[in-house]
């Protein structure tokens, strides 16, 4: 027969190591949730600039693809390559759901560094400024008091500087 002490010790010792368990779980909870939460916060940041250079690249193969409706006329060709860039930019942040009246695209066309005299070098620079997500926003509140991160995509392409007629 087991005395009464002994089993009083057995049971206080089960409660004993419940308490260490909620004390040690109490401990890790707030490291463990920072780093998922930071984690969520970096995956936000990292998906958007990947989108905003997705953008900036599609918007400048849209601006290359351009033709001029007169051969050799290059104002003619740059102007329509800025539309085409700029609405090829807001498609792709629109289907990402990152639509808003901060984004701006500029197209610059460099004459000097063409790889070649019959092209152009266009330039597409993509910005995005981004509204973050509450959870995101409390994370990197120190970084981004305001809640708003300003994001730039570059891109750059080769536009034919003469464009022959299609038969």
């Amino acid at each position: 027969m087991t005395s009464a002490s002994s089993r009083r010790r057995w049971i206080g010792h089960g409660t004993r190591q419940k308490g260490q368990a909620l004390v040690e779980f109490a401990l890790l909870l707030p490291p463990l949730l920072l780093l998922v939460l930071g984690g969520t916060a970096l995956y936000e940041l990292v998906r958007v600039q990947t989108v905003v250079e997705m953008a900036a690249t599609e918007a400048a193969r849209a601006a290359a693809a351009t033709r001029s409706p007169v051969d050799g006329d290059i104002q003619a060709t740059l102007s329509r390559a800025q539309a085409s860039a700029t609405d090829q930019a807001h498609l792709v942040l629109a289907e990402a759901g990152l639509q808003s009246d901060w984004n701006r695209v500029s197209v610059d066309a460099d004459f000097g560094n063409s790889q070649s005299e019959d092209t152009v070098l266009v330039n597409v620079t993509v910005a995005c400024l981004h509204q973050l997500s509450p959870v995101s926003r409390t994370i990197l509140k120190p970084w981004f008091p305001d809640g708003l991160v300003h994001l730039e995509g570059h891109a750059h392409e080769a536009l034919p500087r003469y464009v022959s007629s299609l038969p």
